[in-house]
């Protein structure tokens, strides 16, 4: 379960040739507690077909 004070972080690319890790460093750097990440690969062309749009809000 989360604390309500932590943020929701989202690191996404548009396709599954790119890599989310240099996102996921970057948000962990600055302090971002692992659970909160939420890594996406798909285009976010169609909002509605992403599996992440909905997990955060």
């Amino acid at each position: 379960m989360f604390k309500t004070s932590e943020a929701v972080n989202q690191s996404r690319v548009s396709s599954e040739t790119q890599n989310l890790d240099r996102q996921v460093e970057y948000f962990k750097e600055l302090g971002a507690n692992p659970r909160t990440i939420f890594q996406e690969k798909k285009s976010g062309k169609n909002f509605e077909d992403r599996e992440v749009s909905g997990e955060g809000c």
